[in-house]
């Protein structure tokens, strides 16, 4: 540490400061280099070359977006069709299955319902119904049922297809979360419940 003795020339009077050799010599150099800096000497910067710069297009850009948007759509189209499909078949199956069970457990206790003697003239069920007055009435009864349980399983966690048909687009970005969360409520119960055998 250097200590200096200096004289302000408007007071007459002498101060003592302390200053650090390394820092005086720094600021002195910086100085020293600002005066003599001449601007004319310093050289323009190389320019880059055309082949240097990668430039993106924004048709690329868009384009390639536009092709994962269809792309999208098209995926969704199909999950909708297969999510329909099954709902339609289980469906399907479901009200024939529906029917047939009823019948076993209910012919004998109400042989003149209405519904009895619907199913008995029925054409589509006449092939059915007589497998199960033949001897093996039993098996094709226990068939029917599986039938049942399993198509009515597969027609309600389905219904996500014919439920989203009635859900318009804002609905779907703002609450797809939810939509989502219900949806598993319901597989759940679902699942819970299988197989289910009710037919009253």
């Amino acid at each position: 540490m250097a200590v200096a003795t200096l004289r302000n020339p408007q007071t007459d009077g002498e101060f003592s400061a302390s200053l650090s050799i390394h820092s005086a010599c720094l600021c002195l150099i910086n100085v020293n280099n600002v005066l003599s800096c001449n601007p004319t000497e310093h050289k323009s910067l190389p320019k880059s070359k055309s082949s240097d710069v990668k430039v993106v297009s924004p048709a690329r850009s868009s384009s390639a977006l536009e092709r994962e948007l269809r792309a999208l759509r098209a995926r969704n189209k199909v999950l909708a069709n297969t999510l329909r499909s099954i709902s339609e078949v289980a469906d399907e199956h479901y009200v024939k299955n529906h029917d047939l069970v009823w019948f076993a457990q209910n012919r004998c206790r109400f042989p003149n319902h209405d519904k009895s003697k619907k199913l008995e003239t029925s054409e589509d069920h006449r092939e059915d119904i007589q497998k199960l007055r033949s001897k093996d009435g039993d098996y094709h009864h226990g068939m029917n049922c599986g039938v049942l349980a399993t198509s009515r399983l597969f027609k309600e966690i389905s219904d996500l297809s014919h439920g989203l048909s009635h859900v318009d687009d804002e609905k779907i970005i703002d609450h797809h979360e939810d939509i989502m969360q219900d949806h598993t409520e319901k597989v759940k119960g679902a699942k819970e419940c299988f197989p289910n055998l009710s037919v009253n």
